[in-house]
Order: C-alpha cells, then structure tokens, then sequence
C-alpha cells in the first residue's frame, strides 16, 4: 500500500501552541516499526504531562491510538497484516504522536483488536493496559488475572478489575459523587480523599493491613495520604508520577515509580528526571 508523504496533524509550534498542520511529515518506518492508519485517539493525563516535558516545536503530541495496519517493517516478528485492526500507545519522545493521521510504532508492542470490541473503544487500551500490567505484574509480581476471580485476597489502594481478577481486594479515594461510578468498576471500597478522617478510615477498614498502594495522581496530597495509609509495618507504594520532593516517607515503604515511557526499551530524560533503559519492562510489554 502506498504510503503518503504527507499527513493531517496536530503539532507544537513555538511558545508551546498546537496548531493544525495539514502538509506534516510522516514518521519514518524502521525495520521494527509498523505504520498504521488512524482511526481514533484516547485522551488522559499523560498528554498533558508530556506537553510539560517534551514540547519542543515540532512534535505531535498523543499516545493512545488505534487503527488499520498501512505497511509493516521488513523485521517485524508479530504476525501482523496490512488492514489488520490494532492499538497502542506511541512513544512520547520520538516527536511523532498519535494526534496525526499516521502513527508509527514497534511491532511487538501492538495489540491485536478482539473481534468483541470496537476500534474505537480500543483506542483507550494504550497507556492504561500497559501502566497497569507494568504496575501490578512486573514490578509487583500480583497472580495474573483469570476468571473466575478468586474472592478476598490482600486489600490494594488505587489513588486514582485487574486487581479483582487476580485475586485482591481494590479499594480507592475520590469524590462521594463517584462512589457509585468506582463501585460499579469494581471497587469494594471507596473514601472521600478530603475528607479529614481519610486516612484513619481506610486503615481502620484494613485492620491496618493495607500494604500495596498504586498513587495515580503523585503529588503532595495524594502522596501523603497514601504514605500515611499504610500498615504500621509498611509495604510496597508506586506512583506513577515524579514524586515532589517535599514528601515525608517511611523507611519501612519501599517506594518506586512506574512510568509507561520504559516500556520502549530506551532511557528516559524529561528535563533532567532520567531513568535508564530497562530490558526488562520492553520483554514484559511485548
């Protein structure tokens, strides 16, 4: 299939605007990559994120996408063909996002859509399945999810139905106008994070047991609820943010962060916050 040589997208201009570009350049395609057409595109936090981080001129911001395989790389080893429905997330430092007509991405972190879903729906998949399995599975090492899940199971605070497929007990803080929203995605239990008795609520509701945290949010507040929150004799907390460095921790809370940007296999450098390459986290995403 022929391949344009340019494309509709939307790109950083000087002073940080994003404008629409209709005559943009299309990503080059590696041997590893593959070149897919757009079809729809998710919005989260990360974008905004990567905006504060990553905005030099000329980049396409966006990281969620999916859409039909347009050419595949001579050295992709998945089993992928041209028409074939796919979503991701692109890398946020190779200057081109998924805010574009075309994305190019490796091949081996593509996921193939089931035929139960939409593409549109899959556009959502990107960051969240590969921040949640990065999270949970690999830097964790929590059972996998199956069905039928197990019941009880350790209590786990998510600031922000994995975690009930695989066997535990997932509890989270937010507005009491979502509690019905979180429940319905399986939350067992819900607290009003502005709350003043937050912290003592959900230790009391974990007999003081609660000893993995997942802190999606990562700043002052959250951080110190989550720090608080936890057993007496402590746990494992990952954010998933860069921590503010103001924050008051624990020598019995091991502390980690998870960022989706490891994933590629190459290091990370925002703005002086760098992370090396990790192995690792590529062969677990593939």
């Amino acid at each position: 299939m022929q391949i344009p040589l340019t494309q509709h997208a939307l790109v950083v201009e000087e002073g940080g605007r994003v404008s629409l570009q209709t005559t943009h350049r299309l990503p080059s395609l590696k041997p590893n990559m593959v070149l897919v057409k757009t079809h729809s595109v998710a919005l989260n936090p990360h974008d905004v994120k990567t905006l504060d981080y990553y905005s030099e001129s000329g980049y396409i911001p966006g990281r969620d996408f999916s859409g039909t395989v347009h050419a595949v790389g001579s050295s992709v080893s998945k089993s992928l063909e041209v028409g074939d429905r796919v979503c991701g997330a692109v890398s946020a430092t190779g200057g081109f996002g998924a805010f574009a007509e075309f994305v190019a991405v490796c091949g081996d972190l593509l996921i193939k859509i089931p035929d139960f879903m939409s593409i549109d729906e899959a556009a959502s998949l990107g960051v969240g399945t590969m921040t949640a399995g990065l999270a949970l599975y690999h830097t964790w090492e929590l059972p996998w999810p199956k069905l039928p899940a197990s019941e009880g199971g350790m209590h786990v605070l998510v600031y922000g139905e994995l975690l009930r497929l695989s066997g535990c007990i997932p509890i989270t803080t937010c507005s009491p106008r979502n509690f019905p929203l979180v429940h319905a995605r399986g939350a067992a239990k819900a607290f009003d994070y502005n709350s003043p008795t937050c912290v003592l609520d959900i230790r009391s509701y974990c007999g003081d047991t609660l000893g993995y945290i997942l802190d999606c949010i990562a700043d002052t507040g959250s951080s110190q609820i989550c720090y608080e929150a936890m057993a007496t004799k402590g746990g494992r907390y990952i954010a998933l943010n860069i921590l503010p460095k103001n924050i008051s921790s624990r020598a019995s809370i091991k502390t980690e962060v998870t960022n989706v940007q490891t994933t590629y296999g190459e290091p990370v450098d925002w703005k002086g916050w760098t992370i090396d390459a990790r192995p690792q986290d590529y062969q677990f995403a593939c």
